[in-house]
């Protein structure tokens, strides 16, 4: 492999280990795959529980250190809670309001002017879903920079998610200025409604989008999609860099375990695909192969009811042992942003993959065929069974999968490698 030695600082939200999540395992594979590239690797992790929890132990933090050549830790901003404050004045008003007001006038009407004011905010932010793109920004960042910068000179600096892109203006022209937003976030809200019938997360305007996304000299985009929306809306550089994948060589067993993996974190789309698999898929699958079992893992487990052949496997801190004692993986996603990174780590592991098209959002097409799509209960079920009771298409599945995986890392790899020539 070709070596580019650089000195690389990459900023995230969200941390590498534990290897547990969609998105730490796609910044673990980013920063890992510039170390074998030959960079020296800078890592600055900002806790940020929006996005995804903090790291449960010191061995994470210890694990962090010893993989990358420097790393840092900055805790959250401690914020004004003034919810807390308005429930206060709220309590104060209630229970001693008659003695505030004949007494202390001006105070009284100031807390009551405050609480209307407060009732007015949160009426108009349910009104509206879409955030400013800097409202989670860590301003600990800015102080921390500014020392750090004084000390150490970057060729490049990787940015992770929109919401810390204010980071990159502390950077001077003579660094390459890098933002991975992961996916698009602009009225994210929209689909989720649609669905779910409320909204929890991050959504912004088109116009916050790109006042993020033009802070860099280069975006990348994990689909063409992406790419393609990155680019019109900011005129900027945009390249497709996916998910890095681990890779396993099929392993063709003679008899089937009949084990059905989902692997997911608690989030809104993976809680309403595996719901939909459980209470409309699965039932038909077992009908028809009655020992059939589900095998889920992940933080999704947590929030999911108990079912008759559904196995909580939980977060495991070695993912491979579920794909190990899996047939077969499902995506029964329906919405959602950006590279699909359990269906790339599926196909990683060489296993037959069903899913909706939207589980596999931004996969180019092969002229082989690489995964089963369906997003009727039906025909999803039938591809199940099939492939489980079908050792030819199963096996055909693994390799088509395996070959699929090879050329996706390829892609990926050579991207880096031109953004790393800037």
């Amino acid at each position: 492999m070709e070596k580019m030695e650089k000195k690389i600082l990459i900023i995230s939200p969200v941390p590498t280990h534990p290897h547990n999540e969609g998105s730490r395992i796609r910044v673990y594979n980013l920063a890992k795959t510039l170390k074998e590239l030959g960079c020296e690797v800078h890592f600055l992790y900002s806790h940020e529980d929006s996005i995804t929890n903090s790291p449960k132990g010191k061995s994470d933090f210890s694990a962090m250190r010893k993989t990358w050549d420097k790393f840092y830790s900055l805790d959250k901003p401690r914020k004004f809670r003034t919810e807390i404050l308005f429930k206060k004045i709220d309590q104060q008003i209630g229970s001693c309001g008659f003695f505030l007001k004949n007494k202390f006038p001006n105070l009284y009407s100031r807390m009551k002017e405050m609480k209307e004011k407060a009732v007015k905010n949160n009426a108009e932010k349910s009104e509206s879903f879409t955030s400013p793109v800097d409202r989670l920004y860590n301003p600990n960042i800015d102080r921390f920079l500014l020392k750090l910068l004084k000390k150490e000179k970057y060729n490049a600096v990787f940015v992770e998610f929109a919401l810390f892109s204010k980071a990159l203006e502390l950077f001077h022209d003579d660094t390459l200025k890098i933002l991975d937003p992961h996916d698009s976030l602009v009225e994210r809200h929209k689909t989720h409604i649609k669905y779910l019938g409320k909204y929890e997360g991050l959504s912004y305007s088109l116009e916050e989008e790109a006042k993020a996304l033009k802070r860099a000299d280069i975006i990348i985009a994990t689909q063409n999609a992406d790419r393609k929306f990155f680019s019109d809306l900011t005129g900027k550089k945009t390249l497709v860099i996916g998910h890095f994948l681990h890779l396993y060589k099929p392993e063709l067993r003679k008899k089937p375990t009949r084990n059905i993996l989902f692997v997911g974190s608690p989030n809104l789309p993976n809680i309403h695909g595996i719901s939909f698999f459980i209470k409309k898929v699965f039932p038909k699958i077992r009908k028809k192969l009655p020992k059939t079992k589900l095998l889920v893992a992940g933080g999704v487990c947590g929030v999911i009811e108990d079912y008759d052949g559904c196995i909580k496997l939980g977060e495991l801190k070695d993912i491979g042992r579920a794909y190990n004692i899996a047939d077969i993986v499902i995506s029964p996603i329906f919405f959602g942003t950006g590279v699909p990174i359990k269906s790339a780590e599926a196909l990683g592991y060489s296993k037959p993959l069903v899913a909706t098209p939207v589980g596999v959002r931004g996969f180019k097409k092969s002229k082989e065929k690489t995964f089963l799509l369906s997003k009727n209960p039906g025909k999803f079920s039938e591809h199940v069974c099939k492939i489980l009771s079908n050792k030819k298409l199963r096996d055909m599945l693994s390799r088509n999968a395996y070959k699929f995986a090879r050329k996706y890392n390829r892609e990926n790899i050579e991207n880096l490698k031109i953004i790393l020539k800037k």
